[in-house]
């Protein structure tokens, strides 16, 4: 499955999902670090379950040479997990660690891996994606609660609900 992505744009696209029954998405804003929340208890934390999405816009992996191909604005999944992969594998409260298999997220391809981090005691169950998209990286997380190794069955199926339309263009100043 193909790993490589071209990024142009400058500013994110807008990412939506069907949020499961009885969750709720949370508003973000334009001072939000995500661009897209939904969790079980309508809470911006982790004490409940969610699944996140923030977005790497192309300026900010422009200059991450290590997942940058000879192309221009080309650039490798398969590299970039296995930069960041060192570091999660490094953390003694990570377990379970294991690949999943590539997929495509809304026609881009994804490549994702889950864990299992101990936070207060807690495990909890963490399915992460990276998105290579037009618009740059999209970092996508789906975590359990608190206290629970498995995603809630509330997720089963959610990535393949993902769309993105184009970023809103921003209104000219009247003269």
């Amino acid at each position: 499955m193909q790993s490589t992505f071209v990024a142009t744009l400058d500013e994110a696209d807008v990412m939506q999902a069907e949020v499961p029954e009885g969750w709720t998405e949370v508003p973000v804003d334009d001072t939000a670090a995500l661009d897209y929340l939904t969790s079980r208890d309508g809470t911006t934390g982790f004490t409940s379950a969610s699944m996140r999405a923030w977005c790497f816009e192309t300026p900010v992996i422009e200059g991450d040479e290590s997942i940058k191909l000879d192309e221009q604005d080309t650039y490798d999944l398969d590299l970039l997990i296995g930069t960041h992969l060192h570091d999660l594998l490094s953390d003694s409260r990570v377990s379970s660690f294991s690949l999943v298999p590539a997929r495509t997220i809304g026609g881009a391809p994804a490549r994702g891996y889950t864990y299992i981090r101990i936070s207060d005691g807690l495990p909890t169950r963490y399915v992460e994606w990276r998105v290579g998209r037009r618009d740059g990286l999209w970092n996508i997380v789906l975590n359990s609660a608190p206290g629970e190794t498995e995603l809630p069955p509330e997720l089963d199926g959610i990535l393949d609900t993902i769309t993105w339309t184009d970023a809103p263009t921003p209104s000219t100043p009247p003269t």
